[in-house]
């Protein structure tokens, strides 16, 4: 009888064990063909997903606002009642309440009229929160608390703390870009272009408390192309780091991101892990990931997608991207034993 065998293989699998905690996991990768619900959609602009298989897709047809739901991962989606005239350009979710926000540029001013809708069923019912009227088109909607939101238009930022009740315009004129919001802070950036035709980037931080504002002057040639909180992703010459931003504003470089990019699509933070989607050539995408907010950066897999991610669930253990590629297809990909922390 050989003793010999069972010693080898017990070696062997502890090396194997040994590897997988240190290399990416190679991820499923799924495209799901859309079977019914979601005809004659003229626009497609947001997309939310509860769980890997509730989730909302918000567009327009036939000039009206609608959601179409699925239950089962997309294969399948019902559509809802209309909300409104016009077109879901949002939808985001907060403590289990999913706002949708609606966009009609009205002819007769040419002023556009954003309208927040709030449904506590994961989309099966809406109900109008707030409405504002604006000069720009809508952006981006932040939401902190029921009461809290801020509005990210073409030029412009606004806030509420009456739950859209009355709005107060926090930066007028710039194009505020790349928004996030922690505990304690707002952060956004936004650019002035110098006679010279050179763009200065400014990174800002904004206390949710007192509303008072510090900012910092990136040097020529660098850029803000994300923040996610204190984390700070910024460019030169299309080579990215990530920095955490101090709280005398000194920015403190954390770890270098792996190659080239145009841009970072989406980011998203969970304790101490960062996910990024980076756009490594036109409509071409990868999905980064920091187990230590942004130290060490790695790519999930060696695969890359066309089309910009919609939404982005994650837990402890995977993340899983959701893609719409309208009118007739579904991908997701799931990543799993991505670091040993």
């Amino acid at each position: 009888m050989n003793f010999i065998f069972p010693y080898r293989l017990v070696i062997l699998v502890s090396i194997i064990l040994l590897l997988s905690m240190f290399e990416c996991g190679s991820g499923e990768h799924r495209k799901m063909r859309i079977e019914s619900g979601i005809k004659n959609l003229a626009y497609y602009e947001s997309c939310l997903f509860f769980t890997p298989e509730i989730g909302l897709a918000g567009g327009q047809k036939e000039g009206n606002a609608y959601c179409w739901k699925t239950t089962d991962g997309g294969r399948h989606w019902q559509q809802k009642k209309k909300l409104a005239n016009g077109m879901v350009w949002d939808l985001t979710e907060k403590d289990g309440v999913a706002y949708a926000t609606v966009v009609k540029r009205e002819k007769d001013t040419l002023l556009y009229t954003h309208s927040v809708y709030i449904s506590c069923d994961q989309g099966e019912n809406w109900q109008l929160k707030c409405e504002i009227v604006a000069e720009n088109t809508f952006i981006d909607l932040l939401v902190l608390n029921d009461k809290r939101m801020f509005m990210v238009l073409k030029t412009g930022l606004l806030e509420t703390r009456d739950g859209g009740k009355n709005w107060e315009l926090t930066r007028e004129r710039e194009p505020c870009r790349k928004l996030s919001i922690d505990d304690k802070y707002l952060y956004y950036s936004f650019f002035h272009t110098s006679p010279e035709r050179v763009s200065i980037y400014y990174l800002v931080r904004r206390s949710l408390m007192s509303g008072k504002e510090r900012l910092v002057k990136l040097p020529i040639g660098h850029d803000v192309n994300a923040t996610c909180g204190d984390v700070v992703i910024i460019g030169k010459s299309k080579h990215m780091g990530s920095y955490r931003l101090e709280e005398d504003m000194t920015l403190t470089f954390l770890g270098q991101l792996k190659q080239q990019s145009y841009d970072i699509e989406y980011i998203y933070r969970q304790g101490k892990q960062l996910y990024a989607t980076m756009m490594i050539s036109i409509g071409l995408y990868k999905l980064l990931y920091s187990p230590d907010g942004g130290h060490r950066w790695k790519f999930v897999d060696k695969g890359s997608w066309g089309g910009a991610p919609t939404c982005m669930l994650s837990d402890s253990s995977q993340v899983q991207i959701f893609i719409l590629d309208m009118p007739h297809w579904l991908r997701s990909y799931q990543h799993k034993r991505i670091f040993s922390d």
